[in-house]
């Protein structure tokens, strides 16, 4: 996670990107109430009519949809405030590939063990699983965003050290020597380079 230098600049390079991953969440929670409630045989009908698994989803969306939102919105202000940047495919990958499956197994358990005692009013299996892990989510994937940042610097200063231009990977060593403060191939200073990685 690097800083960005304005907050034009961040709402430029991540305000999309930041829409897709709202869009997404708020879906994904409807998807994980709705895998949980047919993994558990359960199905929704409205006025005698079963609903399909698309408008179960749709209509679960509204359950642990809101808490989602408001998650992701409070994640969203504090890294425009900070001026971080973090890669939203990061954020997407682990809230698919590891957050699907930690929703869907906490949504069992939790209906089951309150169908078990026979508890009613708030439906705890759909409000519940999609937000905590969306915070699980994020502390993961800003985790691991943080990680494949360092491996990029560490990359970075190696390529630097050895007279590489860690943008385009040309040899820098005959410029270095020639006198030339920018790289000829991509035009990255060679100064400010050498000292922002090192």
């Amino acid at each position: 996670m690097r800083e960005l230098v304005t907050h034009r600049e961040w709402l430029c390079r991540l305000g999309l990107p930041s829409v897709f991953l709202f869009v997404i969440a708020l879906l994904w929670s409807g998807a994980v109430s709705a895998i949980t409630y047919r993994s558990l045989g359960v199905s929704t009908s409205i006025d005698g009519r079963t609903l399909s698994f698309v408008e179960n989803l749709l209509f679960r969306v509204l359950d642990g949809g809101q808490f989602v939102f408001w998650i992701n919105l409070v994640v969203f202000l504090a890294l425009a405030l900070l001026r971080v940047h973090f890669r939203w495919w990061v954020v997407l990958a682990t809230m698919i590939v590891a957050g699907t499956p930690l929703a869907v197994l906490m949504g069992r358990s939790i209906a089951r063990y309150l169908w078990a005692i026979n508890k009613g009013g708030v439906p705890w299996e759909d409000v519940l699983p999609a937000p905590v892990t969306m915070g699980i989510v994020w502390v993961v994937a800003l985790v691991a965003d943080a990680v494949i940042d360092w491996r990029l610097r560490v990359c970075a200063r190696n390529l630097v050290s050895k007279g590489i231009c860690p943008e385009c990977r040309y040899d820098l060593r005959g410029s270095i020597a020639g006198g030339s403060t920018r790289c000829p191939e991509c035009g990255a200073p060679i100064q400010s380079v050498s000292r922002i990685e090192a």
